[in-house]
């Protein structure tokens, strides 16, 4: 259980976080600095309680817009002096959800996080969506089939589970997104570039 939450991207980052706080309150506590830290808590608070001409937990909240205003400034001074080709590179690769490989035209989606997913096969001469067939005859060894079934065109077949192709297109893909690869691709007529 412990095993399989720490190859978990999230949970591997929960767990560190809980064993360095829990690292971090031992060791503050053997070297005595908890009285130290209550005093910074003290002063802490007796300035947020505390007051000038205004209050000045009143202050904070009055400089929260003026914080987010700078911030936003930042961020568009930021694109305008490293350049929009950048960002609209960054932005591009959303487009890239279309390939050739083994055969098969693949059609994606792009998820928020910029990863691949709902892949769907389509033929590449008449752009029919191809319903992978089930074509052997024992359960133990499955042997998928891609045929047209507008121009008939024959994709092949693919030895193993149905889930097992879709992970070798997803990694295809994810090459050719690390190698900037994607960018010959997009811009490459339909049905020329053709990855096995």
């Amino acid at each position: 259980m412990i095993r399989k939450a720490w190859k978990d991207p999230v949970w591997s980052k929960v767990i560190a976080a809980g064993i360095i706080a829990f690292l971090g309150i031992g060791a503050t506590y053997f070297a005595g600095l908890w009285p130290k830290i209550g005093i910074l808590f003290s002063h802490v608070w007796n300035f947020f309680t505390g007051k000038t001409p205004l209050y000045n937990w009143l202050i904070i909240i009055l400089s929260i817009p003026f914080i987010i205003i700078f911030i936003v400034i930042i961020a568009y001074l930021k694109d305008l002096i490293v350049g929009k080709n950048e960002s609209a590179d960054s932005l591009k690769f959303r487009e890239y959800n279309s390939d050739i490989f083994y055969t098969l035209k693949w059609r994606w989606r792009v998820g928020a996080d910029g990863l691949p997913y709902d892949f769907t096969p389509f033929c590449p001469k008449c752009d029919y969506q191809i319903i992978p067939q089930f074509a052997s005859a024992f359960r133990v060894a499955p042997r998928y089939e891609f045929k047209c079934e507008d121009c008939g065109f024959d994709g092949g077949s693919f030895e193993g589970e149905y889930d097992e192709l879709e992970q070798k297109v997803k990694l295809k893909i994810q090459k050719n997104l690390r190698t900037g690869k994607w960018k010959e691709k997009i811009n490459a007529q339909p049905g020329v570039a053709v990855d096995r």
